[in-house]
């Protein structure tokens, strides 16, 4: 029969085609068959599958166990089975709750080589499975990858047994985060049991980590801060656990008592060079700035990511003070060699995340890398590699001590490990899929959703020494000042996926400026300047104002992404408050917890019950295994719980707390674990400009170098003192304040720069010592800058070594070098003022000293947060916030108002709000009142009774803030130790008046501020003369003093003049005797001059005022002031009594004619000799007549009449015509002793009758001026002060021809007048011969009167000109002149030029200066002409004549030579060497036709034309 044989070699299912047209080698339908593949004859044929076989039970024992998953492994034929019998109820895909501890979560294997057997891989509730939640899976290798959107992805290694894994760290793909910082400090803490005295107690136990040399601080139980470390405790020694310190504290209250905590604490950080058995490199970090870091590796084979970085391990040597001679290096190199680094040798205090004996089992960690880096590198080094044994060797409990000993890293991580600051794992993921050896997720969620803000103020504080170990972890590391912050918070799963930066928000509304993460960090000013011994520098710190939260009550909410909370409080997060009772405190031993549950505790009542955790000593959490006794909490209760592990000594009691309430938590491995604060700081890199002192102003300019004089610098008006500065630049400074070399000419030789400065140390001198002579302080620059404006070298600056005074040489650095110069302009005064010429004192003038400016800082384009080493578990951090202290613990007083002049019962702060922790004002809503209250200066003294702590109790906008005043009669005054001895600490103790009650101690500090010291009354013009020695001899009292004040209270008498130092630091002039003319008393401001020293002149003395100055040295933060003291130093002044009175006319000649005048007879042509005389003599009448008549009167002077009186022999009948006696001997003064003595004689003629002749008549026979040592010397004739001597026939109109005054027609008065000046010491005799009346048309009225004037030639208050006194100011008046403006070789009586002079002299013929203006500070220039015999430079004869309209009025001209030397004593009259008899200075009369040496005739009105000589 026929076969057809059918084979299906194409293994094709063909349903297309109708049944007869499928081909051959395909087939139509076909179930459980395979088509064989044989190479045998049946090729093509079908075969029976085999079919599936049933294998025992799977369920477990377990009938709600359900397979949620499954991968196989077909090389092994094993299949890995994931399955669970928990099912989460409806929220699972958005809020999930994690499987109870009574539910299955297993993985397991089962191979088809072992039938029956299941091997059990993974079987724990942490697994978190559900059956609403299938688990994708697959195997690479060894490892078993497998997601579930539920869980984050996970491995295990499916060749561990079960049992290895418990735990989520241990299976989570993305691996465990070492979130804590390596620790550079050794901190152990101890309370006291009982005390031996002052510096010896006894620790409640015995600690032996406690070591001889670690630091000291304490608190009371309470929490009240009692030893400091600025007091710088030490321990001693050690025995068992009785503890001796280095030295008690300085205040009884703070000594150690029963129950104090201790705090012992020490660097990690040492040198070791000196140890010949320390085997590292002594050398190897002086010039690096190193971080330390760590990371795990695991037993898998995979890397952690690193650890946050230390802070830089730097402690510079001399631990960062400047010794002897280091100022001087400091800018002479610009560098400061010590600010190496003197660390070679440090411990690494390495955490860990459980005892380093289970760090294997807990977190399947193989080693740990020790990672290094370098501050300028961009490589991560490693150190070494600890493997596990050396680990646990290393190690006490959860720390692992390496100790570096200045070793080379041996390798480097690649670029990859270096940025790998998380792992690129998804939070959930659907899907799960393998390619080659990696894996790969789908349909992910990558990231978490962090909160959008968290609430906390950011702040700058001082380091504190209890609260904070950085003081010693990192002793010389401080905040920048000024310098922005931005500070925000990063939170991180247990798996190191992080939050973005979270920041505070800051709300329009907020005008307080309670909330923000932006700070800026500004210099100390002088007023808010810390006490440097009790400052260990800056810090940061954040006060958060509510908890952190996440998801829904703690738990993960996958439809916001939140994470949730790692430890989330259990019950309603109220937890458990515990009893602070004494006999009831709360315990930890070993595994077993003791509390007190507190007797009141409101809702804090949520004790720990099985299955919840607690934060643990050795490891994060520690899992509660018991609680006795059992059943609901009962209130005052002693509950014992036993956990899987120590706990945290946080759960012991903290008395500070009113309520103490600890909390208990359930874990949700998904949740925010911890965080760390980042910060964003732009301002980067910077310098510090070490410099040779700072100038402020210019150097002074010599003034004995030869024409042509050097350019000057320029003057106080156009560029003010304080207004610009000059530094050197040397080495590296150059670059530090570099040039702008950018579009500049060819030629240009000085530049700009851009660079901005902060002073932050400037130069100083300090009193008169050579050793007190130079010096530095603190500069406080504010926010203002200073630019560099040009930067030049000495030669371009107009700062030639030739140009420069020898003081001004002193302040340029290295001036022969030709050094650069930068001219800066200032935004305030800094540096010291160079010693002007004629200063007395050396140590006033500029010298190189160290001086600092900072650069201001690069800004920097990297917008980024930088790690901090401030990190904490997450559940710490929300429990501080929950239960921190709420009550009163700031004061945060302004004591800018705290100066020396504040008055007694005057408030030295403002008013103030006490505030929490938190920032929470105690106002209305919950006052407080004080309960104690104590203040201590700067040496610990006790000095509260100088002050009164004031609350303001009216209802207002005040009402219970408070405020600190001084008590009544308290005085302050800012003294040369000011600065550390008027620091006051205040201790206030505030209790809150509503329950709870709360009691906070405070110690806010308030520094005593200077006040400028104040000249009172100001500094007026003081005129002196030549030959006194006290310049201010007014009022008595005064003793010559100048008079100021220190800045204190005026009310303070006994303190307002305390250390005062009085200079004169610029304005002094050399005198005759090579010395400085003026000289000031330091101590009480008396200001002298050595008699006949000081040249004549207007001089303008800087009086530097300095206080806070005690043995020639200015304390910190005094302040000194500047004044101009204006001298005025003329010819000796005329001895008292000389002056007569000022007669300047007869107004009757008929009456007026018993004082200073004599009338001649009107008729008969009669006359008359009078006498007018200078005497000490008081005698009258006849005595007095032979007193002055002496040896004899001169010839033809003997006066009329009897003893002075003298009656015309014949009278008019009428009696009305009739002139009364005439006295013919006048006392003008007394005789001169010194000084120059300006003796007027003058002629007068009133015309009164119009209906007399046209002109009245008078003469005077003639005028005589004689001398005489004393009244048993001869009256002899002497010469005058222009050399000129009265002929002795005197003064007349020619020779024998009487002095005539003729007047014009017209009713009037006519004067003429001669003006003498002497300077001989003696008496003096003026003789008017022959008086008489020529013409007067027979009217009494209109005789001729003669009187006479003796006055102060310089200082005269009698210049008489028609009629009338010109000058009645006291100490005289200043003339201007006309000076030609071209000399000649002779005399001549050319009219005078427009060129202005003045002098003192209102008599031509008597000038012996000029100068420039009427201050009379700087001598006119004359051009030099010719130098005599004594080396004396002169002019030729210059024209010259009154230009101002009074007095003499019409141009008397004079014709002299001058002196032309340089300085104060150019402009004078020349005396010629060997001049004879001739005079000095010849006038030209009132004609100008010819000059003489004759006395001039000055007549009014000019018109009278009277020739004279004489």
């Amino acid at each position: 029969m026929g076969e057809i044989k059918n084979s299906f070699l194409k293994s094709k299912m063909n349903k297309d085609l109708d049944d007869r047209l499928v081909p051959n080698g395909e087939y139509r339908d076909a179930q459980n068959i395979s088509v064989g593949k044989s190479e045998d004859d049946d090729i093509g044929a079908l075969e029976t599958v085999l079919g599936n076989t049933l294998i025992p039970p799977t369920d477990l024992n377990n009938a709600d166990l359900k397979i949620i998953g499954y991968v196989e492994d077909e090389y092994k034929d094993t299949v890995f089975v994931f399955a669970t019998d928990y099912t989460d109820g409806v929220k699972f895909n958005t809020i999930p709750i994690n499987a109870p501890a009574t539910k299955r979560c297993i993985i397991y294997s089962w191979s088809a080589k072992t039938p029956g057997t299941i091997t059990t891989l993974v079987d724990d509730p942490f697994l978190n499975f559900s059956t609403t939640n299938p688990i994708q899976a697959t195997l690479i290798e060894q490892l078993l990858f497998f997601t579930d959107n539920r869980n984050q992805p996970r491995k295990i290694s499916i060749d561990k047994g079960v049992g290895y894994y418990d735990d989520e760290a241990q299976i989570s793909v993305a691996k465990y985060n070492p979130y804590d910082p390596i620790s550079l400090v050794k901190k152990q803490t101890g309370i006291v049991n009982s005390i031996t005295s002052s510096t010896v107690f006894t620790l409640s136990i015995v600690n032996p980590n406690i070591k001889i040399g670690m630091s000291v601080v304490s608190a009371s139980k309470t929490g009240v801060e009692k030893i400091k470390g600025s007091e710088f405790i030490t321990v001693t020694n050690v025995n068992g656990a009785i503890i001796t310190l280095s030295s008690a504290p300085a205040s009884a209250a703070n000594y150690p008592a029963v129950s104090d905590n201790f705090i012992f604490i020490i660097s990690t950080m040492t040198n070791q060079s000196s140890d010949p058995t320390w085997p590292g490199d002594p050398n190897f970090l002086e010039d690096k700035f190193v971080r330390f870091s760590y990371r795990f590796k695991f037993d898998d084979g995979e890397y952690s990511i690193m650890a946050p970085f230390t802070q830089i391990a730097y402690i510079p040597k001399q631990k960062g003070y400047f010794l002897e001679g280091d100022e001087d290096s400091a800018f002479r190199s610009t560098i400061l060699d010590w600010m190496e680094n003197d660390v070679n040798n440090v411990e690494l205090l390495i955490p860990l995340p459980a005892k380093a004996s289970n760090i294997e089992t807990s977190y399947k960690i193989a080693s740990i890398d020790v990672l290094y880096k370098e501050s300028n590198a961009l490589i991560v080094k490693v150190l070494e590699t600890l493997p596990l044994i050396d680990i646990v060797a290393a190690s006490t409990n959860n720390v692992c001590t390496y100790k570096y000993q200045s070793r080379k890293p041996y390798k480097t991580l690649t670029q990859a490990q270096t940025v790998r600051v998380y792992d690129k794992v998804p939070v959930r993921a659907l899907a799960q899929e393998t390619a080659g050896n990696r894996i790969i997720y789908g349909n992910i969620h990558d990231i978490n959703t962090p909160p959008s803000t968290i609430n906390y103020t950011a702040r700058t504080v001082q380091k504190g020494t209890f609260v904070s170990d950085s003081w010693i972890e990192y002793p010389n590391h401080s905040l920048k000042q000024n310098r922005s912050y931005q500070v925000g918070f990063v939170l991180s799963d247990k798996f190191g996926r992080q939050s973005s930066v979270i920041l505070s928000p800051v709300t329009s509304g907020d005008s307080s400026g309670a909330l923000g993460s932006t700070i800026y960090s500004p210099y100390y000013t002088q007023a808010g300047r810390p006490n440097i011994k009790n400052w260990f520098g800056d810090a940061l710190q954040l006060t958060v104002d509510n908890e952190i939260i996440s998801g829904s009550s703690g738990q993960t909410n996958f439809t916001t992404g939140e994470p949730g909370l790692y430890a989330i409080p259990t019950g309603n997060g109220d937890g458990f408050e515990i009893d602070a009772t004494a006999g009831s405190e709360a315990t930890i031993s070993g595994d077993a917890y003791v509390f007190k549950l507190d007797a009141t505790p409101a809702t804090a009542t949520i004790i720990p019950v099985i299955g919840d955790y607690l934060r643990g000593e050795f490891v994060d959490y520690v899992k509660v295994g018991n609680v006795l006794p059992a059943g609901n909490p009962v209130a005052g209760t002693v509950y014992t719980v036993t956990t899987v592990g120590q706990v945290n000594s946080s759960y012991l009691n903290n008395f500070k707390n009113v309520a103490d309430v600890k909390f208990s938590y359930s874990l949700n491995q998904n949740g925010w674990y911890s965080y760390k604060i980042v910060v964003k700081q732009t301002e980067q890199e910077y310098y510090n400009v070490y410099l040779p002192g700072i100038l402020k102003g210019y150097p002074s300019v010599t003034t004995t170098v030869a024409a042509p004089f050097p350019i000057p610098f320029p003057g106080i008006v156009t560029d003010p003192l304080g207004s610009t500065s000059n530094i050197v630049l040397i080495n590296d400074n150059i670059n530090k304040v570099p040039r702008d070399l950018s579009e500049v000419g060819p030629e240009q030789k000085q530049f700009r720069s851009s660079v901005q400065l902060f002073g932050r140390v400037q130069n100083t001198v300090v009193g008169t010592a050579v050793d007190a002579s130079l010096n530095n302080f603190q500069y406080y620059p504010g926010s203002s800058t200073d630019t560099a404006i040009s930067v030049a070298t000495t030669s371009d600056s107009n700062m030639l070594y030739d140009n420069l005074s020898v003081s001004g040489r002193d302040n340029i650095y290295q001036l022969e070098t030709n050094p650069l110069v930068a001219r800066i302009s200032t935004s305030a005064a800094i540096g010291v003022v160079t010693q002007q010429v004629g200063s007395s004192d050396i140590n006033l003038n500029m010298k190189p000293f160290l001086a600092i400016y900072e650069t201001e800082p690069v800004q920097s384009l990297l917008d980024i947060f930088w790690e901090t080493t401030s990190v904490g578990v997450l559940s710490d951090l929300n429990a501080d916030i929950a239960t921190g202290f709420d009550g009163p613990s700031s004061l945060v007083f302004d004591f800018t108002s705290f100066d020396e002049n504040v008055a007694p019962q005057s408030a030295i702060t403002d008013l103030v709000y006490p505030r929490s922790n938190e920032g929470t004002a105690f106002d209305s809503s919950n006052p407080t009142t004080s309960i104690g209250f104590s203040v201590v200066d700067g040496s610990g003294q006790t000095v509260t009774s100088k002050f009164t702590l004031y609350q303001e109790l009216s209802a207002g906008v005040d009402q219970y803030k408070y405020q600190i005043k001084t008590t009544s009669n308290t005085y302050f005054a800012y003294k040369n130790n000011s600065s550390t001895l008027d620091v006051y600490t205040f201790t206030i103790i505030l209790q809150t008046t509503n329950s709870p009650q709360l009691t906070g101690t405070l110690t806010p500090i308030g520094s005593l501020l200077n006040k400028d010291p104040l000249f009172d009354p100001a500094l007026a013009l003081i005129s002196a003369t030549v030959d006194s020695t006290v310049l201010r001899p007014l009022p008595v009292a005064d003793q010559g003093r100048l008079i100021a004040f220190n800045g204190a209270n005026a009310s303070n008498t006994s303190g307002k003049t305390d250390q005062l130092e009085w200079t004169i630091t610029a304005g002094n002039p050399t005198g005759a005797n090579g010395q400085p003319c003026f000289q000031i008393n330091a101590s009480n401001g008396q200001l002298t001059q050595t008699p006949n020293n000081t040249p004549n002149g207007l001089y303008s003395l800087t009086i530097t005022l300095k206080d806070a100055v005690s043995s020639n040295v200015q304390g910190v933060g005094g302040k000194t002031i500047t004044a101009q003291q204006q001298v005025r130093i003329g010819p000796t002044a005329l001895n008292n009594g000389v002056a007569s009175l000022c007669k300047d006319q007869v107004f009757n000649s008929n009456t007026q004619n018993i004082d200073q005048a004599t009338v001649a007879p009107y008729t008969f042509q009669t006359k008359i000799n009078a006498v007018w005389y200078l005497s000490d003599s008081t005698t009258t009448g006849a005595a007095r007549t032979t007193y002055v008549r002496g040896t004899g009167f001169p010839s033809g002077t003997t006066p009329s009449g009897t003893d002075g009186e003298y009656t015309a022999p014949f009278q008019p009948s009428s009696p009305a015509d009739q002139i009364p006696a005439q006295y013919t001997i006048h006392k003008l003064g007394n005789a001169v002793t010194a000084g120059s003595v300006a003796l007027s004689m003058n002629m007068q003629m009133n015309r009164v009758n119009a209906s007399g002749p046209a002109g009245l008549e008078g003469l005077v026979g003639s005028w005589r001026i004689y001398h005489r040592t004393n009244s048993t010397q001869a009256w002899v004739v002497i010469s005058d002060m222009n050399n000129h001597t009265i002929r002795l026939d005197g003064i007349q109109r020619s020779a024998g021809q009487a002095v005539r005054l003729q007047t014009p027609s017209g009713l009037g008065s006519f004067y003429l007048q001669y003006v003498m000046a002497y300077n001989t010491p003696g008496e003096y005799l003026i003789a008017a011969t022959d008086i008489q009346s020529i013409t007067t048309g027979g009217n009494a009225m209109q005789a001729l009167s003669v009187f006479c004037n003796s006055s102060d030639l310089f200082y005269s208050t009698c210049v008489i000109e028609n009629g009338s006194n010109k000058c009645s100011t006291s100490g005289g008046c200043t003339y201007e002149y006309g000076i030609s403006n071209n000399s000649s070789s002779s005399i001549s009586c050319a009219a005078a030029g427009s060129n202005s002079a003045f002098s003192l002299v209102p008599y031509g013929q008597y000038v012996d200066q000029f100068f420039q203006s009427s201050s009379l500070v700087n001598p006119y220039v004359f051009t030099t002409a010719a130098t005599d015999s004594n080396g004396l430079a002169h002019s030729n004869y210059y024209n010259f004549t009154i230009k101002t309209s009074s007095p003499y009025t019409k141009p008397y001209r004079f014709s002299a030579r001058f002196t032309t030397a340089a300085g104060i004593n150019a402009g004078k009259v020349y005396n010629p060497p060997s001049w004879g008899t001739n005079c000095f200075t010849q006038n030209c009369g009132n004609g100008g036709s010819g000059a003489s040496c004759n006395p001039l005739a000055l007549t009014f009105p000019y018109s009278i034309n009277t020739t004279t000589i004489g």
